[in-house]
């Protein structure tokens, strides 16, 4: 592909998650002409617990089929220091994915109705016209009357036009491989474990050979060595000799939507761009998916 070369869309979106994905789907369902510019190759691993809320399912099309690594029929909510453990049964409360699985199950079906898809595109310019958008890559150039930024927390190249008040708070997450004994005592329900650290929570989520452990803060100015805070909540859940832990990586949560508009002109911010999550439980995906659809 010639960077001499201008590719010319209706819309463009960066970024090909959940929200990006959506975002392309609804707008090539409308007759546009639609692209989605991602800077890796697909598929691509994402640092994400990976569970389906209820509401998220309902809004992905039924022609999507995508892989599932388990279905949880109860979430427990527990706070050690106030002595309270709550457990929510009913059908389907959280379907767990891998994300890249899932992610590229959203990607196949847009481009199964049109959309084009440019991995390994890096965007090295950005430029809004009154009537049209020109964004400069590393393999091409592209026109866009719309363009859509879904690149996830780290908004680098948003941020040259929003400016940043959300408030972004660090995770880690991992896969952790335990026995099929230990594997067996939990695998039952997804746990939100209030009771680690103070100003914050862990999870566990239940995948189809292992687990998604993981920290989030969830409050501005928290002290907490997420590392070894994480090995001291393995020990508590009596993982003492985990099989192999995979994928132990930190990450950023956005709490707090933009406070400027989310549209100027003629570019949109959708799901982790945007701030978009539910501010007690970091749950994004479902926000993701609707944000997405809202902005195709």
């Amino acid at each position: 592909m010639s960077q001499n070369l201008l590719n010319t869309f209706d819309v463009v979106v960066v970024g090909a998650g959940p929200a990006g994905a959506m975002a392309a789907i609804e707008a090539v369902r409308s007759g546009l002409s639609v692209a989605i510019i991602k800077k890796t190759v697909l598929p691509r691993r994402k640092v994400c617990a990976g569970g389906l809320v209820k509401r998220a399912v309902s809004l992905i099309p039924k022609e999507i089929s995508f892989p599932i690594e388990q279905q949880c029929h109860s979430i427990t909510l527990s706070v050690d220091d106030a002595n309270i453990d709550f457990t929510q049964q009913r059908q389907n409360l959280v379907t767990m994915v891998c994300r890249s699985a899932f992610d590229m199950a959203l990607i196949q079906y847009a481009k199964s109705l049109g959309v084009q898809l440019f991995d390994e595109s890096s965007v090295t310019n950005i430029s809004p016209m009154p009537t049209h958008i020109n964004i400069q890559t590393n393999l091409a150039n592209f026109q866009a009357k719309y363009l859509v930024f879904a690149e996830g927390a780290t908004a680098r190249l948003s941020n040259q036009f929003w400016s940043d008040e959300r408030l972004l708070l660090p995770s880690l997450e991992a896969d952790v491989y335990v026995s099929p004994e230990q594997h067996d005592s939990l695998k039952h329900s997804a746990i939100f474990d209030f009771g680690v650290f103070t100003g914050g929570y862990g999870w566990i989520f239940p995948k189809g050979g292992h687990f998604s452990i993981g920290l989030a803060v969830m409050r501005s100015g928290a002290s907490v060595s997420l590392q070894q805070t994480f090995d001291a909540y393995l020990n508590k859940l009596g993982i003492t000799h985990p099989e192999k832990i995979t994928h132990r990586k930190g990450f950023i949560i956005p709490l707090s939507p933009r406070k400027e508009a989310l549209m100027k002109g003629r570019m949109l911010l959708v799901g982790d761009t945007a701030g978009l999550v539910d501010p007690i439980t970091a749950e994004g995906l479902s926000h993701a998916i609707q944000s997405g659809m809202g902005a195709g």
